[in-house]
């Protein structure tokens, strides 16, 4: 027998005693499916804004706050929603696997029509080093390792830093989140940033006050051009 069979058969006799789990739904994940059932994939709610990144419902949200040229977002955002399930799951539980896996679908989704191989490189939201000691790792970081695989582009995680440690945004309205992120980055690799197209990467788009804090130090570097992918958006 072949030592890639034994491989496959170890792995299924496992998964019979300790399957894993769709991050969505729940549902036991079959060979071929990573993270994420194939059911999920079709069926969790699509923005659609790859159909016009730069006027997507996605780019209202930074309409007249901040110059980008692209804007999408792969899953509309709802409470008590599987999207939701699936960005807590990323975010809390470790379900890196997951978030690699709509990095990649959110790529090739995005880039229907060519455009984002325009990108130069990926940049994740930061975490602060508190935040990220205590969470074992940044989610945004491996949603973008998920993009930038599939463009084939370099992800930067340590492009931009998070200087200032905050709470938790999901419990503040909109004046509130844009008044404690104001000041929050700052830019680590300017040189390697000039005159480049950078796409940041986030797991979920609410206000857009954290991104729009991440973009204002970017506009600094010369002949610079941002464009924004996140997983899911909540759109009004």
């Amino acid at each position: 027998m072949r030592l890639e069979n034994i491989s496959n058969s170890l792995k299924d006799t496992i998964n019979i005693f300790y399957p894993d789990l769709c991050a969505a739904c729940d549902a036991i994940l079959v060979r071929g499916e990573t993270g994420i059932c194939a059911a999920c994939v079709l069926e969790l709610p699509r923005t659609f804004d790859e159909t016009n990144p730069t006027d997507s419902r996605t780019a209202k949200i930074f309409a007249g706050r901040i110059p980008v040229k692209y804007a999408c977002a792969l899953f509309a955002f709802q409470k008590q929603s599987k999207v939701q399930e699936l960005l807590h799951r990323i975010k809390y539980e470790s379900r890196r696997e997951a978030g690699e896996t709509c990095g990649a679908l959110m790529a090739e989704t995005f880039n229907v029509n060519s455009r984002f191989n325009e990108i130069d490189l990926v940049i994740p939201v930061p975490l602060h080093p508190k935040k990220l000691a205590k969470r074992g790792y940044n989610q945004a970081e491996v949603v973008a390792r998920g993009v930038g695989e599939q463009l084939n582009k370099p992800v930067l995680p340590k492009a931009l830093e998070r200087v200032h440690y905050n709470d938790s945004q999901t419990t503040k309205g909109r004046m509130s989140r844009m008044e404690s992120v104001e000041g929050l980055f700052r830019v680590r690799l300017a040189d390697q940033l000039k005159n480049k197209h950078v796409l940041i990467v986030d797991d979920v788009i609410t206000t857009g006050a954290t991104i729009e804090s991440c973009i204002q130090p970017l506009l600094a570097v010369p002949g610079i051009t941002v464009s924004i992918a996140a997983l899911a958006a909540a759109h009004q």
